[in-house]
Parts: structure tokens; sequence; C-alpha cells
């Protein structure tokens, strides 16, 4: 089966970039934080559906060796990539405030 095409919102963009620069900053980690997004990111991308549906229709992938999650939503042709949160921040509010901006 070939992979749906990614779209990344400028959000989940933002996210990637900001966690990014404190795993660098911290830990020298930044390009092992990238390296695990994007293998998270080629799963989605051919496995959509494996993952939970947490509400409204957005899914949650959760990445190996970082405490983050990926949000996403699918159609027929692509997958939006939503945001990218921290696992211990209030996937809630998130969840709410995707739905109040039509998942994006």
């Amino acid at each position: 089966m070939p992979a749906y095409q990614l779209v990344i919102t400028d959000g989940a963009e933002l996210d990637i970039a900001e966690a990014c620069q404190w795993y660098q900053e911290q830990a020298g980690l930044g390009s092992s934080f990238v390296a695990c997004i994007d293998k998270q990111l080629e799963f989605i991308a051919f496995q959509p559906f494996a993952t939970p549906i947490v509400a409204y229709g957005i899914r949650r992938s959760v990445i190996t060796r970082f405490p983050y999650n990926i949000y996403y939503a699918t159609n027929s042709e692509f997958i939006d990539i939503l945001a990218v949160w921290h696992g211990r921040r209030d996937q809630r509010y998130l969840l709410s405030q995707l739905a109040g901006a039509g998942g994006k």
C-alpha cells in the first residue's frame, strides 16, 4: 500500500522546532529528537489507522524514546499532522483547541 501524503501544519512545525531546540540546549539531543519524529511520521504515512482515535477523529501516535505524541487527522488523500505535544501536557486542552479550530 502506498504511503499517504503528510501535511504538517504550522502549529506542528512550531511544536517540533521548539522541542528540538530545548533538547539540543539541554542535552545535545535535538537531532535525535527530530530523527524519532521522522521515524514516527513515516510509520503514520504507511499505517495511519494503526493508532487510536482520541477525540473528534484525531489520532495519537506515541513517540518512542522521547515523551511526545503526534496528533493527526486522516482523510481520503492526506494526513494532517496537527500537533506534537509533550505527554505530560493537558491532552484535553489540546484536543479542545484542535476541535475549535476545525482540526487545524
